[in-house]
């Protein structure tokens, strides 16, 4: 065995030149194949040779790495994605939008946008439409939902054209704000410009006006507030039978805004045994807690006048303003602007009416125009016949999340002043006080308290005497005129009356 080793030994030596050339040639090496890279000695020892390693079991982990891959839907090139959405519908399209980035900036494509363009078109007879070459680089989706909005605004523009035959208001505009889903925000806006938006808890519909209202555990302080805000949303997609899209993107407009800085120059403090009621010009109410001094709910009262306008017409910043039908000058008639109103007046509390009551051919004359105002006598104290019962209460009932309450001796008043033409020319829906007379002041007619209620502006003053007659058990209105300011008369007939 040895003198064959040193034989082999001999003889790979004489080779281990060329050998090792052509390990370095190839990249391989001696020991790779048993042998020692200085001297290539053949291992024969069996206890020098080390065992190979068992090749490792693999591990579940491994396993599963080792899976195919599942593919999802965000998996698909973007050719075929924008195939699919071709097929989906406006809404479902925005709907996508919403899902990630890519969706977003895909279901945004103008290659999508741009023929549902073309189908919401407006109709406008003699007039091509020539959109295409036009608007170079315009904005497909943005278009295209503006376009939605016009149709909107048409279809019930058209709506609002019936007249109620008692308010000689817009007789649609409960059914509108039911069916279309209209929604209320309030919003409140900190110290640091940070909104922060209620949806509304309830909305009770009345003849003239509507009353919104907010209660909330988790309302902003009231010291951290600095503006207020109402807003309406309304939808923009509807179906082929006039209703919305459910879900569908929402317009928002502004319908108040006004600044809050704890020290209104008209508000009025009510209280109870639990809270305090701020009553804010215009027709806005904050109830906070005694104990404490958080907002415990908040309501608004709008007057149905241009209301769906406002709505409809708004912009999210900024409020919408109607452009009045003054009727034109009349150098005829020399009563011109005193005779000929209309009146609707009621008093109710926020979910339930009290009274109501229309009047018609209101007239004054010249000479009995005094201090620059205009006296329209609707109830005359002396006319016991012209005198009219309530069927409830004024007063104004309150809840929150927790508590529910009263409180006496206030109500909410609306009332609308239409001209000879039955143009709206004043228009108030606003909590009023029900303050109570001086004790000497009898009545002759009723035995029981007096109440008087007084609301003013820049337009006028109406005043509102109520007799609670004991005998009966009722609340009679015995009295209600109302002052209009020669100023507001000569503004909106061109008159120059003194």
């Amino acid at each position: 065995m040895t003198n064959h080793q040193d034989k082999l030994n001999s003889y790979l030596r004489s080779l281990s030149l060329d050998s090792s050339s052509k390990a370095k040639k190839h990249g391989n090496h001696l020991s790779s194949v048993g042998f020692d890279k200085e001297t290539p000695k053949v291992v024969t020892d069996s206890s020098k040779l080390k065992p190979k390693k068992a090749s490792p079991k693999p591990k579940l982990n491994s396993l599963k790495r080792l899976k195919k891959k599942t593919h999802t839907v965000h998996d698909l090139p973007t050719e075929v994605l924008v195939n699919i959405f071709k097929l989906l519908t406006p809404h479902d399209l925005m709907t996508c939008s919403c899902v990630c980035q890519r969706w977003m900036e895909l279901a945004g494509d103008d290659l999508l946008w741009q023929p549902l363009y073309k189908r919401f078109k407006l109709p406008q007879p003699g007039r091509p439409d020539s959109v295409y070459t036009i608007h170079a680089g315009i904005k497909w989706k943005a278009a295209f939902i503006e376009r939605c909005i016009q149709r909107r605004n048409v279809r019930l523009k058209n709506l609002l054209k019936k007249k109620d035959p008692y308010t000689t208001l817009p007789a649609n505009i409960d059914m509108m704000l039911k069916n279309f889903g209209v929604e209320w925000n309030l919003v409140f806006i900190d110290q640091n410009d940070t909104e922060h938006v209620y949806a509304h808890s309830d909305v009770f519909k009345f003849n003239t006006s509507v009353t919104i209202r907010w209660y909330s555990l988790e309302f902003l302080s009231l010291d951290n507030i600095q503006t207020i805000g109402f807003t309406a949303k309304a939808p923009i997609l509807f179906e082929k039978d006039g209703l919305p899209v459910p879900g569908c993107p929402q317009k928002s407009s502004l319908l108040l805004r006004f600044p809050w800085t704890g020290k209104q120059d008209k508000v009025t403090a009510v209280e109870d045994e639990t809270l305090k009621l701020h009553i804010i010009h215009p027709g806005v109410v904050i109830a906070t807690w005694k104990d404490g001094g958080d907002i415990a709910f908040v309501s608004v009262c709008l007057h149905k006048f241009t209301l769906m306008e406002r709505i409809l017409f708004g912009h999210q910043t900024r409020i919408y303003q109607h452009n009045h039908n003054k009727p034109a000058a009349d150098d005829v008639d020399n009563r011109y602007g005193l005779h000929d109103f209309q009146c609707n007046v009621e008093l109710r509390q926020q979910r339930a009416l009290c009274w109501t009551e229309r009047f018609t051919g209101l007239h004054c004359s010249k000479e009995v125009i005094k201090d620059g105002v205009v006296r329209l006598n609707l109830i005359k104290t002396e006319k016991e016949q012209e005198h009219s019962h309530l069927n409830k209460k004024l007063c104004l009932p309150w809840k929150t999340d927790v508590f529910k309450g009263v409180f006496p001796n206030i109500c909410i008043l609306d009332m609308t002043l239409f001209d000879e033409f039955m143009e709206p020319f004043w228009c108030v829906s606003h909590p009023v006080q029900v303050r109570k007379e001086d004790s000497s002041q009898v009545s002759m007619l009723y035995h029981g308290d007096q109440f008087n209620i007084e609301y003013s502006d820049e337009i006028g003053q109406i005043d509102c005497q109520v007799v609670r007659d004991e005998d009966q058990g009722r609340d009679l209105i015995t009295n209600l005129s109302l002052s209009i300011k020669m100023e507001a008369i000569n503004s909106w007939f061109s008159t120059s009356y003194s």
